[in-house]
């Protein structure tokens, strides 16, 4: 599904896709983690020949674990447990920039990306999304596993500085996106 969203700040325009994610079948009998990635683009219109930082966040969702620090794909009362990163090496779990959600490790930080405007004054940046649904999970029911973050979602905000922490800086919020996985029976 893909959601556009449109923030003005200051002489600058963005708007984004909302990324959403499969990772389709899963056997997950192996014991091994299960990765998948999702696309999305960032594009912006504004002042020539300048350079935005795009401050850009993702809540924990509105699906977590029973203890409520993971996020987890749900089917009704069952998790499956997964991450989303902003790195291949999935070593950098994607949290937030103070506002959409104070658990830690989410809490931590979003991503910080530069897009530069050019002669044009527009661009676009294209980004990936990478999850990952965690090994040793030999015991979860078979079904389909939703997760769906959580308001405000997916959101950025656009600065000339680093990306600010707290509340209390302009961001945009964008509608929410989903991550499904479907859970094979196994013998």
């Amino acid at each position: 599904m893909a959601c556009i969203w449109s923030i003005p700040a200051s002489a600058q325009s963005c708007s984004a896709t909302v990324p959403a994610g499969s990772y389709g079948n899963v056997d997950i009998l192996s014991g091994g983690s299960v990765d998948t990635t999702a696309n999305f683009t960032i594009s912006c219109t504004g002042t020539r020949n300048t350079t935005l930082r795009l401050c850009i966040d993702l809540s924990i969702g509105s699906s977590v674990n029973s203890a409520g620090v993971t996020r987890a794909l749900i089917n009704g009362s069952n998790n499956l447990l997964h991450d989303l990163y902003s790195d291949s090496a999935r070593s950098s779990q994607w949290g937030a920039w103070g506002g959409a959600t104070l658990l830690i490790p989410y809490g931590s930080g979003g991503i910080q990306r530069d897009l530069a405007l050019g002669s044009t004054g527009a661009a676009t940046m294209a980004l990936t999304m990478y999850g990952r649904i965690s090994a040793a999970q030999q015991t979860v029911i078979p079904g389909t596993y939703t997760w769906v973050t959580a308001s405000p979602g997916f959101t950025y905000s656009v600065t000339t500085t680093a990306c600010p922490t707290g509340t209390s800086y302009y961001r945009g919020a964008v509608g929410s996106d989903v991550w499904t996985a479907t859970i094979l029976p196994n013998c």
